[in-house]
C-alpha cells in the first residue's frame, strides 16, 4: 500500500499524521485492522529506507 501511495522526493516533507489517517482510511475502507501510529512509523522506515524524520519549524 505504502508503494502504490507514497514515493520519496529529495526536499519534500509529508507530516507523518497525515500519510497514518491516509493508511487508517484504507484499513477502515477495506476492513482491516491497522497497526498504531508507533508501528506505523517503524513500517514507513523500512519500506522506505534512509527516510529523515524533521522536526516542525527545522
Amino acid at each position: 500500500w505504502l508503494l502504490d501511495n507514497y514515493e520519496t522526493a529529495e526536499g519534500v516533507s509529508l507530516p507523518r499524521s497525515s500519510l497514518y489517517n491516509h493508511y487508517l482510511r484504507h484499513c477502515q475502507e477495506q476492513k482491516l485492522d491497522p497497526v498504531n501510529a508507533a508501528s506505523f512509523g517503524k513500517l514507513i522506515r523500512s519500506v522506505f529506507m534512509g527516510l529523515r524524520t524533521r522536526r516542525l519549524g527545522t
